[in-house]
């Protein structure tokens, strides 16, 4: 085998790595539900198998990396419930209702 071949990266395995299973799955839910989301209504559309401390802390995460955006923040009984959708996307006509 030849050294170059010998030195091919794990792509798959480095990338799993770099982005947590939560992460995948928060980024799914939300292309798949394609409007901003809270991270309590993330637990409801996991059906609650994620707790709301992990989805939050991989929400934020994910804000920081600048793969979602804050869109807006709603007062909830005394705390701030905050909205998140991509960075940079087009707001599609059921996403422009929900960013209001």
């Amino acid at each position: 085998m030849s050294r170059a071949a010998s030195t091919l990266m794990d792509w798959d395995g480095f990338l799993g790595r770099l982005v947590h299973p939560t992460q995948i799955a928060i980024i799914e839910g939300l292309r798949w539900i394609d409007q901003p989301l809270s991270a309590a209504e993330l637990t409801e559309v996991f059906e609650e198998t994620l707790g709301l401390a992990a989805i939050s802390y991989h929400v934020r995460r994910l804000r920081d990396l600048g793969v979602l955006e804050l869109i807006k923040k709603r007062e909830v009984r005394g705390a701030t419930e905050r909205f998140y959708f991509f960075a940079g996307a087009k707001k599609t006509a059921v996403a422009k209702r929900a960013w209001r």
